[in-house]
Formats: structure tokens, C-alpha cells, sequence
């Protein structure tokens, strides 16, 4: 892996995203960029005594005033805190002014981090918010969640359910960090269908004992949802790694009161790919 993007809201650095993508760049020795999300038009503040000149854009529009020395203050901050963290490479960061550019940047990336409530807004929205989930969906390369915090990760769960996307998430997780081969491994077999075993369990298996040191293996029988959740709310320092958003078991996890939940409380980054 060599390019990571990690997203960083018009409020300003999400240090939880950016400590977490700080950690997987160094882990990885890749390079860093920083994606800043602002809403068109953006204004210029040029002020003199008692005088302040606003240079809009679109005058149609109203939105929150983002001023260029506001984004040189923010690059500032976010050189400051890669530097602190000791990469290996000078992080870059470039700007989105809607949902188009941040998939197109998508495109030229390995992976791509974000927090869950990451959004081009400055105000407070729901839990995921509009823009991760339109990111999840469209994206063009693998997306993280990043956790609300991070210590270190000591432990790789890999959601299962016979679909081809969770083999491919697990493909593209176990292809962009060889680093965690010696990592505690569980293969989370979710089955809602009590008459007929998952297919290609055994396929899977081998194929991540071919790739990891440790693996373990759980099934959680019952309803996805309610099990998945049920489970990943008391790990702690976990990896959880899960298939395409928008199908089989993804999409109704990121709708329920459940998911904010869990997305709001849990610890764990959570991994996304799909084809």
C-alpha cells in the first residue's frame, strides 16, 4: 500500500481519524494526504479597521464562512500533528468542495479513513452521516471508519457470510496489511440459516491460514444484525472487517439504532470494501 487518504472536516482536524491514519501510514510506510471538505462558495475575508469585505463566489448561496487563512491554519495543524507522529513521508493536503471529488480521489487511492460523523457541514448530523454513507456506497477504494478511540490493535475479526463480498473484503484487508499476519485472526461465520451450512467455509479458512499465524474460528447463529452487534460491542482493540455496504448484511446495519450505537460507543475501526 502506498497511498492513504484520510478525511478531515471543515470544523477543522479530527484527531481520533488522524491518529488512527497516522498509525496505519507508519505501520505501512505509506504516504499520507489529507482530504479538507468545504462547501462552495468559498470566501475571502480582507479586513481593514472596522471593516470587514466578504468575496463570495455564488452570492446565491448561504453557507458557513470559510476563509483561506482558516484553511492555511487547519494545513498548519494537520502538518504539525503528521510531524509529530514521525512519518516517513511529508503528508500533502488536498481540498473537496462536494461528494464527486472525494470519490474521485477515492479512485487514485489504496484506502481511504474517515470518521463516522465526517460531513462537508459545520453542523452536527446524525450518526453515520450523509456523506459516509454515500462515501461506503460509491467509493472506489476500500474505506475505514475510524474509531472514536485508538490504542493498538490486537485482534482481526473477519465477518463472513458466503457472499463473494465478504471474500473480497477479506482479500483487500489481508492484501493492504501484510503487517498484521501475526495478528490474533477470528473468523466470524454469520449464518441466519439453520437448515444449510454457509458456502465455501473451508475455502476461506485455508485461505486465511495460508495468510495469517493465529486463526480462530466462531459462528454466530441467529439474527446478522443483533449478533454481529451483540459481539462486536465487547471487543476491545479489534480490526472489524465487513463487505460491501449496500448489500446482504451491511445495509441494514448502518440503519438501525444499533449501528449509531455502535458506531458512537465502540472503539474498533470498522473496514468496508466492495467491488
Amino acid at each position: 500500500m502506498e497511498k492513504i487518504i484520510v478525511v478531515i472536516n471543515p470544523t477543522g482536524i479530527e484527531r481520533m481519524s488522524l491518529d488512527f491514519a497516522c498509525y496505519l501510514a507508519n505501520l505501512t510506510g505509506s504516504k499520507l494526504t489529507g482530504l479538507f471538505l468545504h462547501q462552495e462558495p468559498l470566501m475571502e475575508v480582507v479586513e481593514k479597521p472596522g471593516i470587514h469585505f466578504c468575496h463570495h463566489v455564488n452570492e446565491t448561496q448561504v453557507l458557513p464562512l470559510i476563509s483561506l487563512e482558516e484553511i492555511r491554519q487547519i494545513k498548519l495543524e494537520f502538518d504539525r500533528f503528521c510531524s509529530n507522529h514521525d512519518l516517513q513521508w511529508i503528508p500533502e493536503m488536498k481540498e473537496a468542495v462536494n461528494i464527486n471529488h472525494v470519490i474521485l480521489e477515492s479512485r487514485f487511492a489504496d484506502l481511504m479513513i474517515l470518521g463516522a460523523g465526517s460531513s462537508f457541514s459545520t453542523e452536527a448530523e446524525i450518526i453515520p452521516s450523509d456523506t459516509v454513507t454515500y462515501t461506503l456506497k460509491h467509493a472506489e477504494c476500500p474505506v475505514i471508519v475510524a474509531p472514536l478511540t485508538f490504542n493498538e490493535v490486537n485482534e482481526i475479526v473477519f465477518t463472513y457470510d458466503g457472499s463473494a463480498s465478504s471474500v473480497f473484503a477479506i482479500k483487500q484487508f489481508t492484501n493492504l496489511f501484510p503487517q498484521f499476519r501475526d495478528k490474533k485472526v477470528i473468523f466470524l461465520e454469520v449464518n441466519d440459516d439453520y437448515s444449510h451450512e454457509i458456502s465455501h467455509k473451508e475455502m476461506i479458512v485455508d485461505y486465511l491460514e495460508t495468510h495469517y499465524s493465529s486463526v480462530g474460528y466462531q459462528v454466530l447463529r441467529g439474527d446478522p444484525e443483533d449478533q454481529i452487534f451483540s459481539y462486536f460491542l465487547n471487543k476491545k482493540k479489534a480490526f472489524a472487517i465487513m463487505g460491501a455496504f449496500g448489500k446482504k448484511i451491511i445495509p441494514s446495519i448502518f440503519k438501525r439504532s444499533t449501528a449509531i450505537l455502535l458506531l458512537k460507543t465502540t472503539s474498533l475501526p470498522v473496514f468496508i470494501s466492495h467491488k
